[in-house]
């Protein structure tokens, strides 16, 4: 029995179970912006308004941290599938073989990408 399609399938599992905790720390960095926000608009507390800066701020680096462990993984995924044969030491080695391409400061402070204009065709006839 060949056991690079379970290693290929738990690397995509673990992907998943990354990309669904990344989404749930956004849904919970805007419920608490949100209310923090909203009693701070009404009883007109700064206090409430820096802790709403600092918790939106907390957020947005487990969210940059996910983004780069979800990048280290799908690294691991696309050099782990182009094998012939996966051997127990190949898959003991996992994310340590890595050169872990993107930084954590790259997933926090993406670069924002140039568009090509030369290969944007023109929809007019």
């Amino acid at each position: 029995m060949d056991a690079k399609p379970k290693h290929l399938e738990f690397i995509q599992a673990v992907i998943a179970r990354i990309a669904t905790n990344s989404f749930l720390f956004k849904g919970w960095a805007i419920t608490i912006a949100a209310g923090l926000a909203a009693f701070a608009a009404v009883d007109s507390r700064t206090a409430l308004l820096v802790l709403t800066l600092a918790s939106t701020v907390m957020f947005w680096g487990l969210d940059g941290y996910y983004l780069w462990l979800e990048r280290c993984f799908i690294e691991l995924h696309n050099k782990v599938a182009p094998r012939r044969r996966l051997t127990s030491t190949s898959r003991s080695r996992g994310l340590s073989t890595l050169k872990m391409g993107s930084s954590l400061h790259s997933a926090l402070l993406p670069r924002p990408r140039r568009l090509d204009l030369a290969s944007v065709k023109s929809t007019e006839d």
